[in-house]
C-alpha cells in the first residue's frame, strides 16, 4: 500500500510537471536520499525527488474489529482490524549549482500542484488504487534545527526541500480474528477464536 501511495503521487506529480513545462521527460522520482554504503542514492540530476522519510500510526480514529456474516447467515466472521497510517514525504530539489534557481522553480510548482490538489479520492483520482480510499496532504513545518536533524538523520546535506503529511492510508491483512458457526439448533453454535 505505500508503495502504491508513492508511486501514484509520483505519477501525478510528474504528469502534472511535465504538462505545465511541456516535457517529455520526467522530472518527478522517488528515491532514499543516501544508500546503506552512506553514498548519495539518487542517480539522477536537476530532478525531483520523492523521499518516505517516516511512517507512524493515525490514532485519530480507532479502528475496531469487524464482523461479517455468510451468504446463508450460516457463520459470523470476526477479522482484525485494519491499521490506520500516516506517511511523511520528502520533496526534494537534486539540482546541479548552476540551475539553482530551476530548483526553485520546479519545487515551487510542486507546492502550487499539492495546494490546488491537497485531497486525492475515488472522484478526483480514478486512477489511484482501489484499496486506498482518500489521501490528503498537508505541508509540515520544521524550524532549521528540526530540519538539520531530519536530513542528517537521512545522511544527506541540505537541499532545496518541503515535507508533507499525507494522511490517511489503511492496511487491511484481512485476517480472520474468530468464526462463529451458526447451526439449526436453536441454542448451539461452534465459535472458533483465532488469537
Amino acid at each position: 500500500m505505500i508503495k502504491s501511495v508513492f508511486e501514484y503521487l509520483t505519477l501525478e506529480l510528474n504528469s502534472y510537471l511535465k504538462s505545465k513545462y511541456r516535457l517529455n521527460e520526467d522530472m518527478v522520482y522517488s528515491s532514499a536520499l543516501v544508500g546503506l554504503d552512506g553514498l548519495p542514492a539518487v542517480p539522477f540530476e536537476n530532478k525531483l525527488i520523492t523521499t518516505l522519510v517516516n511512517v507512524n500510526q493515525d490514532t485519530s480514529g480507532g479502528s475496531p474489529g469487524y464482523s461479517k456474516c455468510s451468504e446463508a447467515d450460516q457463520a459470523n466472521v470476526e477479522y482484525y482490524p485494519g491499521i490506520s497510517l500516516n506517511l511523511l514525504m520528502l520533496v526534494s530539489a537534486h539540482f546541479n549549482k548552476k540551475n539553482y534557481y530551476e530548483a526553485l522553480g520546479f519545487l515551487s510548482e510542486s507546492v502550487s500542484f499539492f495546494q490546488k490538489r491537497p485531497v486525492f479520492d475515488r472522484h478526483n483520482s480514478p486512477g489511484m488504487d482501489l484499496r486506498i480510499k482518500k489521501l490528503a496532504l498537508e505541508i509540515i513545518n520544521l524550524d532549521t534545527h528540526y530540519l538539520g536533524n531530519l536530513w542528517g538523520m537521512h545522511g544527506g546535506r541540505y537541499l532545496p526541500s518541503i515535507l508533507y503529511k499525507i494522511r490517511t492510508i489503511t492496511i487491511d491483512s484481512n485476517a480472520v480474528r474468530s468464526i462463529e458457526i451458526k447451526t439449526s439448533d436453536i441454542d448451539s453454535s461452534a465459535h472458533i477464536k483465532r488469537d
